[in-house]
């Protein structure tokens, strides 16, 4: 159920709301971080101050860890039996 609401709550376009909505969930976000209308399904995500997940993303993962000023570009495709990091300052474009 977490991750059929995680899917739908990152679809939100209103930032403050999809934040407010997936901390409901569980899910340890920092309200300075931002993240795009994406298709995110996962069981765990942790953002960092700064955090920033841009829009058109298709991620169906295990958990997601973006430490503080992270950034994960447009149109990426994480898909699989992953647990994906990215340390503090990291890009994935």
């Amino acid at each position: 159920m977490v991750k059929i609401l995680t899917i739908i709550f990152c679809l939100i376009p209103i930032n403050f709301l999809k934040i407010f909505l997936l901390r409901l969930l569980g899910h340890q976000i920092s309200y300075k971080s931002y993240i795009g209308v994406s298709f995110i399904s996962l069981n765990k995500m942790t953002l960092g101050k700064n955090a920033k997940i841009q829009s058109l993303n298709f991620i169906r993962i295990n958990t997601l860890t973006l430490g503080d000023a992270s950034f994960i570009g447009r149109l990426n495709v994480f898909n699989g039996p992953l647990d994906v990091v990215l340390q503090k300052e990291s890009r994935y474009f």
